[in-house]
């Protein structure tokens, strides 16, 4: 006898027996024996009856699961719980009931529980769910195809659309770990001249450890070109040229009366063109980008090599009198092609001329108190050197002071009053001539004169002297007619 029952959306035929409440029930028994009828009678007493109160844990209210009760017949009803909600079952017979559960996601499913029922036992049934450990996954991502010294940012998507971007070099690698179960979108970065790769999309499973090969494809090159224009001496019929760029080009060749050419097919990039050297001219080198799809253009430059001149002074007093900083001398440069420069240079010190054409100098200095130059120097400039000079200065020769001891001057005047007399005598009131003595002395180019001079015209008195200080001519000795200084004798004597 059974009849079907209804929990929640489940339905299932259930016994009689376990939704009945106990009753008394009163049993007659009549035994037939020949004639003789026998009768007994007695009353059964009600059976005792069990339950269970099954409780959820651990799970959100939000979540549910399902529980299934598993009968001592066989026999089996389920039941769908929520949260942490409870679920009695009432009426069971007394045996041995199995509970199990549902899996819930991301939660650990409980083991079945099994319990055995005593007549009148209610048994508390606790399922407890725990939340899983998350088991992650890893993602290995790997770049190809780049050159070493090239840069590219990778970024992955996490599956709650979470962005993180790693910058790599061209061959480089890059390890993502602890990563939850989910889809993960990889995109990388252009890289010029080459073709980007699609972004790849990877379903990663728990624990799972995934490998992503981002490789690169160069692009078909579009090429450009190079025109080489030379701007050289006029002189030169021929200078050799090297160009070396982008991809290891590498090519020479030489300029000559057309001064220019055009490389064709060159890859984009950085190239640097050199001019071969040229004795007397500087070196020349430049760089030049060359862009796809266009020509570009380099001039290759010369220009005269010129030195430098660095002029000295010595012999001059570094400082004296009225020159705290050193006597100073004014020095003049000429040279090729006109060249001019006039300098005033202190003595211990000296300059450097700059920017000089190549060829002979000559280097003048001139007199400065009391000091003269030993020479004018020349010297020869050489391209792309400093040539140097010295002017040697030394002191100009001074005159001794004029300087006669006393006796001299009385002997010399005494010789000249004798002689003035002795004319007198003989000649009368003629005019006396100019007496001249010169003396032991020669200061340089310079002699004493010493002339008697008389009082006037008819006089015969001697009424002084005349001193004078002349130049020697190349003649000889001159007579002193115009005396540049007259002294007394007696001043002149006292004067000494």
């Amino acid at each position: 006898m059974s009849r079907e029952t209804e929990t929640g959306s489940a339905k299932s035929k259930v016994p009689l027996l376990r939704v009945l409440r106990p009753i008394a029930i009163s049993i007659a028994v009549t035994i037939f024996s020949g004639s003789l009828v026998l009768a007994q009678s007695f009353n059964a007493q009600p059976f005792r009856v069990a339950g269970l109160t099954i409780t959820l844990s651990g799970l959100p209210d939000t979540s549910s699961a399902d529980v299934t009760v598993r009968f001592p017949d066989g026999f089996r009803q389920t039941y769908h719980l929520t949260g942490t909600s409870r679920q009695p079952v009432e009426n069971l017979a007394p045996g041995i009931y199995t509970i199990s559960t549902s899996d819930v996601d991301g939660f650990v499913t409980p083991e079945d529980q099994m319990v055995e029922l005593s007549a009148g036992q209610i048994l508390p049934i606790v399922i407890a769910y725990t939340q899983k450990q998350p088991v992650t996954g890893v993602l290995s991502i790997s770049l190809s195809g780049l050159p070493g010294t090239s840069s590219v940012d990778v970024t992955v998507r996490f599956p709650d659309g979470f962005r993180q971007t790693y910058h790599l070099p061209g061959t480089g690698t890059e390890t993502v770990n602890n990563l939850a179960p989910g889809t993960y979108t990889i995109s990388t970065s252009d890289v010029d001249g080459f073709m980007t790769p699609e972004d790849k999309v990877i379903e990663l499973s728990e624990g799972q450890t995934q490998s992503v090969a981002i490789v690169y494809k160069r692009k078909q090159p579009v090429t450009g070109a190079l025109t080489v224009v030379l701007n050289g001496p006029a002189d030169v019929s021929s200078v050799g040229v090297t160009v070396a760029g982008a991809n290891g080009f590498n090519q020479s060749f030489s300029l000559s009366s057309t001064r220019r050419r055009t490389l064709q097919r060159l890859t984009p990039g950085i190239y640097t063109v050199t001019g071969a050297g040229i004795p007397g001219y500087s070196a020349a080198s430049r760089e030049v980008r060359v862009n796809p799809g266009q020509t570009s253009k380099v001039t290759i430059s010369y220009s005269p090599l010129m030195g430098a001149l660095s002029i000295t002074l010595t012999g001059l007093p570094s400082a004296s009198v009225g020159h705290p900083e050193g006597l100073s001398a004014t020095v003049t440069v000429s040279g090729p092609h006109q060249y001019g420069q006039t300098l005033v240079l202190t003595g211990g010190r000296g300059a450097t001329l700059r920017g000089l054409a190549p060829g002979t100098y000559t280097v003048a200095g001139a007199d400065a108190a009391g000091y003269t130059a030993s020479g004018s120097p020349t010297v020869t400039v050489v391209a792309g050197q400093t040539s140097p000079v010295t002017i040697t200065y030394e002191p100009i020769p001074s005159p001794p002071p004029w300087h006669l001891p006393a006796i001299w001057i009385v002997l010399l005047v005494g010789i000249a009053i004798i002689g003035a007399r002795a004319a007198r005598r003989k000649q009368g009131t003629q005019t006396l001539p100019a007496i001249h003595v010169r003396a032991h002395r020669d200061l340089g180019r310079q002699t004493i004169y010493i002339g008697a001079q008389r009082a006037g015209s008819g006089s015969s008195q001697l009424t002084g002297l005349a001193v004078s200080l002349r130049p020697v001519s190349d003649r000889g000795h001159q007579e002193v007619e115009h005396p540049e200084k007259l002294l007394r004798v007696k001043e002149a004597v006292d004067h000494v």
